[in-house]
């Protein structure tokens, strides 16, 4: 049997019974939705909910269905007026009989709707599904009558939801943090913000949603929250999208929580007017394979500031790209004092990271940007530091760490004259001010050809720096300088041994021959730092003709070079030059035992018949022999 509306049914002077009874659509008046109905004689079992049930004497009318409840069922029109009382009724029955609502239209709400899902009460979700509701009143569109300033529903999932409003006023899907374990699944958010919560926020989920044309922050927390994922999702043409922050309870300021367990990822936020991502004090927060494009507020911002004079901790961001235009000096990514933050494999247009403060502990790589350097200030791991260091004569380390750890590494990338160490390695821990560094590095940087140059009138005994040091023309020649090995034209190369605890040289001096006639003469000398003692320039003579002539004079006894000519070493025997250990009679013994090795040698050839080599050969030591003895001044 037939009914046009559901009054026609309830008012029928007779209905049959086990017959099904189909119900048109909404009345002109209003009223619930039609549907299949069926007639059971005697008291029904339960009131009428003006949905499911409807009560006539003698009787009930129930509605016949599989799967979930529709809003229409229970009078919502979704014909531009106020629909909230019809679908408060949708939700309290699906709730009290645990099952799902399809929002069959969309809906106009000018009062907040409650779903009265206590915690711990439940352990399913209710799923709200379809369909639109919309508000032009600065309202939350779902909320739970209660003081409490705690989570007190929780389990309820939306799927496919388009929720919009008006962008100047403020209206929000979640009555601040009275929600808990919310998931929003493939829906839409236009011109309105998700939730403002001024107390501990958690759990909520966002996952394949979008977001666009809202004003003010989409979501934000000023006390703290965790456990909030949101993932493939897109926020795009809005003001601000997440401020997660933890400043105080607006009714106990002692009560602080962190932000934690926060993840961000693989979603598009762009165009915004404001920023994307700001937080103060974190536990764990995490940005990661995010599109970031034109944020005009910046995309990511950490606060330095923390009611809990701790740094922000735990905070990783990976594999985002930033095509930033933003007016925060073009670094898209901020960072506050943190303690274990990490930026690798991002992307950026343009610089990357950028250090408000000096307390940061923050392990990064440059992104792959297309031009440049995008690395503001200093970075490092918890083991090792790269910063600066402070061009001091003890080598002072720049590190801000409350407690830095035994084996932590200073790259210096400040060296210069005074601060030559490659870097510091810490050997007892402490704060800045307390804990020991040990210098290392093998030499100070190389100075090769930059304007260095000896013009005769310098101090040798000054010269300390690395490096080569070359003449000036001729022409100017001065020959006024001192502690010169010889005052003539020359190159001189100083280097730096080093020493933990004083600086070591050593100088070498190259005479430049003017002509041909003038022989190749290299002087050396070294500097003890320890006693800032010089000691005596030392010619390091070759004897190119293998005469006694042109050899070094204003030697002491055991002072040696190495001739070419006789290709060994000669020592200096206090009177003359012998080619043995600096002993007159040791180097005569010496010779005599060549001269009878070389007899004996003859003796047994004469014994033989040798060959014309053997002579040859022979004859060639015998050379040997003479010049050897006419060299050390024993023959004529």
């Amino acid at each position: 049997m037939y009914y046009p509306k559901i009054s026609d049914m309830t008012s029928a002077s007779s209905v049959p019974v086990g017959e099904e009874l189909i119900v048109g659509g909404y009345s002109t008046e209003g009223g619930p939705g039609g549907g299949t109905f069926i007639y059971i004689p005697g008291a029904s079992p339960v009131p009428e909910d003006e949905g499911i049930h409807f009560v006539k004497t003698g009787g009930y009318f129930k509605r016949l269905y599989t799967g979930v409840i529709n809003a229409s069922w229970f009078g919502a029109q979704g014909d531009g007026e106020d629909d909230s009382a019809h679908l408060q009724k949708a939700i309290d029955y699906c709730i009290a009989h645990n099952v799902n609502l399809h929002l069959d239209g969309n809906f106009t709400i000018k009062d907040s709707l409650v779903i009265k899902r206590k915690e711990r009460c439940y352990h399913d979700y209710m799923t709200i599904s379809g369909g639109g509701l919309y508000s032009d009143k600065e309202i939350p569109l779902f909320t739970v009558h209660t003081t409490e300033h705690v989570p007190v529903s929780q389990l309820i999932r939306f799927r496919e939801v388009v929720f919009s409003g008006i962008p100047d006023v403020t209206t929000y899907v979640l009555d601040r943090n009275k929600y808990i374990r919310v998931s929003f699944d493939g829906c839409s958010f236009v011109g309105i913000r998700l939730l403002t919560s001024l107390y501990y926020l958690q759990s909520i989920y966002l996952i394949n949603c979008e977001a666009r044309n809202w004003k003010g922050v989409f979501l934000s927390t000023v006390n703290g929250c965790y456990d909030i994922k949101i993932t493939h999702s897109l926020f795009e043409a809005g003001e601000s999208f997440a401020d997660l922050s933890a400043i105080g309870n607006a009714d106990d300021p002692d009560e602080v929580h962190l932000v934690s367990n926060v993840s961000i990822s693989n979603c598009v936020i762009e165009g915004l007017k404001g920023f994307g991502i700001k937080y103060k004090n974190t536990s764990s927060l995490s940005a990661s394979f995010n599109y970031f494009e034109q944020n005009l507020g910046g995309d990511i911002l950490g606060d330095g500031n923390t009611v809990l004079a701790q740094p922000n901790r735990g905070v990783s961001f990976i594999g985002n790209f930033h095509h930033f235009v933003g007016n925060n000096n073009h670094y898209p990514v901020t960072w506050g004092a943190t303690l274990g933050g990490v930026s690798l494999s991002n992307n950026t247009n343009t610089n990357l990271n950028a250090f408000t403060t000096s307390v940061s502990d923050v392990f990064h790589a440059n992104a792959a940007t297309f031009d440049q350097d995008n690395s503001a200030t200093r970075f490092g791991t918890d083991k090792i530091h790269f910063g600066n260091v402070l061009p001091s004569v003890n080598g002072g380390v720049v590190d801000y760490r409350d407690k830095i750890p035994v084996g932590s590494v200073i790259y210096n990338t400040d060296i210069n004259t005074q601060n030559a160490h490659a870097g510091w390695i810490c050997t007892a821990p402490g704060t800045y001010s307390t804990a020991q560094w040990k210098p290392f590095g093998t030499t100070r940087p190389l100075i090769e050809n930059k304007g260095v140059s000896l013009d005769g009138s310098e101090n040798l005994n000054q010269v300390h720096e690395s490096g080569y040091y070359f003449p000036v023309l001729p022409g100017a020649w001065l020959n006024t300088g001192s502690n010169f090995p010889v005052q003539k034209r020359g190159t001189l190369r100083v280097y730096y041994v080093e020493s933990a605890v004083t600086e070591d040289l050593v100088q070498t001096y190259t005479v430049i021959p003017t002509d041909a006639t003038e022989r190749t003469r290299t002087f050396s000398r070294t500097y003890f730092g320890n006693g800032a003692h010089w000691t005596a320039w030392k010619e390091l003579a070759i004897n190119q003709s293998g005469t006694t002539t042109g050899r070094p004079t204003g030697n002491v006894a055991g002072d040696a070079y190495f001739d070419t000519t006789l290709g060994m070493p000669v020592w200096w025997n206090g009177s003359t030059w012998v080619a043995a250990a600096p002993d007159a009679g040791a180097s005569v013994k010496g010779l005599v035992r060549k001269a009878a090795a070389v007899a004996n040698s003859a003796a047994q050839a004469a014994g033989t018949t040798p060959t014309k080599a053997e002579f040859d050969a022979l004859l060639q030591e015998l050379r040997n022999l003479k010049t050897a003895l006419n060299a050390a001044g024993h023959i004529s």
